[in-house]
């Protein structure tokens, strides 16, 4: 077996590359790194995550406070970053700590993109690496303007103005739309994210026929707001010159669903049209895509790999192993080594192992796979997650090493919390030398 792993473990160490040597020695401290990215940018319910421009995440705000030590005793320390300041790898004490992040400081009002906090808990313990993903979710409401072409027609002149109120301010945040915001096509590029507060609509407008005002008796007001919420105006009018009073709102919210209806006092309410066919639910059976090989065809080691597999869990990870075809057992047995003190089998000549890799709960996998500078998600990363970026661009190289003129087959199987399994096969071909 020692000459099957000798080639095995020289392609690790080249691989692996220079490395530091580690010392078995206890430091007394764990270790963090942290990544951010920004869910739902777009209002949208797609389990994809859209991450802002580069540089906007790397002015977002980080506070850790350290809550209490590893004996449970409370502190108040503090450290301040920001995402781009933050080193790759941070040392702490061991203890229980919390961690926000948020968007920089503004207004109650943004024109030009959402804002985004996320807050987490987290547990440092001592020669350990957490690792911890953080993903910031928006926190405010996007609202547009959507005037008809017969309110165009008849307004030659008008504001349309979205106000609300925030306790902390004197005077009440105020945007308003007019003739100029609005090409020939009726379009408009400009949209308001205002913190999450009641909105009140006014609209004013002179009729292009005579220059008569038109104008709603009263504000109306929008009170069902909540973050993520995307409030599109609809404004109407009558041909009588004055404004429709039954101007609609919809609300366009594919994170938050529901519906308003809306009526200006004294006149007939127009509700919101439901629509025609309900929306295709989703599903919530875990899936696995491979962009650079949808069909999961065989692929030849040969140059440069895209390994990459974006795996889809909407009911969240319970349990996720990779199993590897017999002709590649030994790099499960060199990366789990569980059976290391068992005696051999004389019928095999082998110690019992597995030939799996379990990435949720094998903690002599994760420290081998750090030894030997590779990776694979494992632990938090995969547990409880309804999406992991999973590569394999890394591994596949090295079978090479062991594999001549042979097939190689990783089998990805998980289950999600409702028990649901999914199992697929990548296969490769190491080529003869």
């Amino acid at each position: 077996m020692k000459k099957i792993l000798l080639p095995f473990i020289a392609a690790l160490a080249v691989f692996a590359g220079c490395k530091e040597e580690k010392l078995s020695v206890s430091t007394g401290v764990g270790e963090l790194t942290l990544s951010v990215e920004c869910g739902d940018s777009d209002f949208s319910d797609k389990p994809m995550l859209k991450s802002v421009a580069a540089q906007n995440i790397n002015d977002f705000q980080i506070v850790i406070n350290k809550l209490s030590d590893e004996y449970g005793e409370a502190s108040t320390k503090t450290w301040e970053y920001t995402v781009g300041t933050f080193p790759k790898v941070h040392e702490f004490a061991p203890g229980t700590y919390d961690i926000s992040v948020s968007s920089p400081v503004a207004e109650h009002l943004s024109y030009d993109a959402p804002s985004y906090y996320a807050y987490e808990t987290f547990t440092i313990i001592a020669d350990r690496v957490t690792v911890l993903d953080v993903v910031c979710s928006i926190t405010n409401m996007k609202v547009s303007v959507a005037p008809t072409d017969n309110f165009f027609r008849q307004l030659s002149e008008y504001n349309i103005t979205v106000t609300a109120e925030y306790d902390d301010l004197s005077v009440p945040v105020t945007v308003v739309w007019t003739q100029d915001d609005f090409n020939a096509e009726g379009k408009t590029d400009k949209v308001a994210y205002f913190d999450v507060a009641a909105l009140s609509v006014m609209v004013t407008g002179k009729r292009t026929i005579d220059g008569s005002d038109a104008r709603l008796d009263e504000p109306f007001q929008i009170t069902k707001v909540a973050a993520k919420d995307h409030h599109i105006i609809n404004v109407d009018v009558q041909l009588v010159g004055q404004l429709q009073s039954s101007i609609s709102i919809r609300l366009d919210n594919s994170l938050n669903q529901k519906e308003s209806n809306f009526t200006v006092g004294g006149f007939e309410e127009i509700p919101i049209p439901d629509e025609d066919e309900e929306e295709e639910e989703e599903s919530v059976l875990p899936t696995m895509v491979w962009a650079s090989n949808p069909e999961f065809q065989t692929v030849t080691i040969d140059g440069d790999l895209d390994v990459n597999i974006d795996i889809y869990a909407p009911r969240k990870i319970e349990t996720f192993v990779v199993r590897v075809s017999d002709n590649f057992e030994e790099f499960v047995q060199v990366l789990t080594d569980v059976d290391a003190d068992a005696e051999v089998n004389p019928d095999t000549g082998r110690k019992p192992n597995r030939k799996y890799m379990d990435l949720i709960g094998d903690q002599v996998l994760f420290d081998n796979l750090a030894e030997l500078n590779l990776y694979l998600p494992h632990g938090s990363e995969v547990l409880g997650k309804d999406y992991v970026a999973f590569s394999l661009s890394s591994l596949v190289p090295l079978i090479t090493t062991v594999v001549e003129d042979d097939y190689v087959t990783f089998t990805l199987e998980l289950t999600d919390r409702d028990k649901n399994t999914l199992v697929q096969d990548l296969t490769f071909y190491s080529p003869k030398k």
